[in-house]
């Protein structure tokens, strides 16, 4: 039988006898039996997977921040996806969010100010020296000030991407398997394309019948030479060019022109606000290695540089593409080839962290509008093959490594190699797989919504329960707030 997203239940595809027929965006019927793992369920638009992952970095942020040996150690990898995805998850948010900015950013910084307040009072029970240590006060709630600040750079780019999303609609349908999420612009789109197409087909005459036979068709050579030979990869490699030609224009602009102006007007100006800001940072300055002296307000600055002139090559390829070539689902690819290439290519120091983050927003913000080509290929492999792309990081990452590659990242470029090679894989899977990888059943018919309530406290109090608490009491409190929780959320569902 036909597969109706609109009107199909969970229910009804789990007892479907006989396989299912999919149309994609560019007509074609693909067969998938009811037991294939990447079937399109009908309670795919709640994203478990988001809420899923957000739980799950939570809890490994927690359990990091009360014993640092456990991030040292990077067991199963956290280095490489927790943080990651953490930022990841937050770019989609915002690109789902129908909340106007002022709102948006509202209900961040409520958070923000709410936490902060919550760590101060930590501070000042445990008898330690906040004034002097505002930025281990704020601590996991930078977070939460980077994600504001992302917000608020990427917001007039949000009215483009969606006008992007609408004209891939309209170029290959609603049902594109590029296509991951939905916004809240895609079911109008796919009804007005609809009724075009309707429209369309109506105004067409009806074909007279044939008076005669219809003559046998030429022989297959003959067409060959009246039709042109058309490279169907031609307008792809023109907009490559087109887009090489802006990335070089870009650098050299930055190499050449910014960069020797920061560093004659703005470098002495940094250094001096470093210096002033030094008795309120605490140790926070020495670990960051942050501005402290000319010498490190020149070298910062060149870094600085740097990371916004890659950031600014990313945002290019998104602008520039879309213009170039209707496939804008490739658009997501080439952000991530170019995020990835700079970092394994190019040494990135310790102060890069505000930057990366900003880098994986962008990334996720970008898919989630634009879709990400060949992306049910890619969860298939990821799907089938776990265990076998599980062996393969374990063989890359060299087993006893004992560091915090964000504090101490290697400078060598087989160790760039290593660290990136994994965090992308992270990121790709997920973007690509994410909804599959996590049933979102968990939260249907295992009822663990209210884990999403504990994932907020936790992330709002944890570090002052490690403060006021001793091991193992801090854990027996982050653990004692799961009934809580659960008693809150079921209170307010009888409401």
């Amino acid at each position: 039988m036909p597969y109706d997203e609109e009107s199909a239940t969970p229910k009804d595809i789990e007892q479907a006898p006989q396989a299912l027929k999919l149309k994609s965006g560019a007509g074609r019927q693909v067969e998938a039996t009811v037991t294939d793992p990447l079937l399109p369920r009908a309670d795919v638009r709640r994203y478990g997977h988001l809420d899923a992952t957000r739980i799950l970095c939570v809890a490994c942020v927690a359990l990091d921040h009360g014993a640092p040996k456990f991030g040292q150690w990077n067991a199963i990898f956290v280095q490489n996806w927790v943080l990651q995805l953490l930022f990841v998850v937050s770019g989609v948010a915002f690109a789902l969010s129908r909340q106007s900015l002022c709102g948006y950013i509202s209900r961040l910084s409520y958070y923000f100010c709410i936490g902060v307040c919550i760590n101060v009072t930590a501070w000042a029970l445990a008898s330690k020296d906040y004034r002097h240590n505002i930025f281990d006060v704020v601590f996991q709630f930078w977070f939460v000030a980077g994600i504001i600040y992302y917000s608020l750079i990427l917001y007039p780019l949000k009215s483009y991407l969606v006008q992007a999303h609408i004209n891939s609609i309209r170029n290959w349908g609603a049902d594109d398997e590029d296509l991951i999420f939905e916004l809240s612009i895609t079911r109008s789109t796919a009804a007005e394309a609809a009724v075009s197409n309707a429209d369309d087909s109506n105004d067409e005459p009806a074909a007279e019948p044939a008076a005669e036979p219809a003559s046998e068709p030429e022989a297959q050579t003959e067409v060959s030479e009246v039709q042109p030979n058309v490279n169907p990869y031609e307008p792809f490699w023109r907009a490559m060019a087109i887009l090489c030609v802006a990335l070089t224009c870009i650098t050299l602009c930055f190499t050449m022109v910014l960069e020797p102006l920061c560093q004659a007007y703005l470098t002495p100006a940094i250094g001096k606000l470093f210096a002033w800001l030094m008795p309120s940072m605490g140790s926070a300055m020495r670990f960051w290695d942050l501005a402290g002296n000319p010498e490190k307000a020149q070298a910062m600055m060149f870094h600085i540089c740097y990371y916004v002139q890659s950031s600014c090559c990313s945002v290019c390829i998104v602008i520039l593409f879309p213009m170039l070539h209707k496939r804008t689902s490739l658009v997501g690819w080439l952000v991530f080839a170019h995020m990835y290439f700079n970092r394994i290519l190019f040494y990135r120091a310790k102060d890069e962290r505000p930057f990366h983050g900003f880098d994986l927003f962008f990334l996720a913000f970008v898919v989630a509008h634009l879709g990400l080509r060949h992306r049910t290929q890619v969860a298939k492999v990821v799907v089938r093959y776990w265990f076998v792309l599980f062996m393969i990081c374990a063989l890359v990452w060299i087993p006893g490594t004992h560091v915090r590659l964000d504090t101490q990242p290697p400078s060598d470029a087989m160790g760039r190699l290593r660290v990136n090679y994994l965090e992308g894989f992270f990121v790709i899977a997920w973007l690509a797989a994410g909804e599959y990888i996590f049933d979102s059943k968990i939260f249907t018919e295992d009822r663990l919504g209210f884990m999403n309530t504990w994932a907020l406290a936790v992330f709002l109090v944890h570090k002052a329960v490690h403060i006021l608490f001793p091991s193992p009491t801090n854990w027996a409190v982050l653990l004692a707030l799961i009934p809580a929780c659960w008693l809150w959320t079921w209170r307010q569902t009888r409401r």
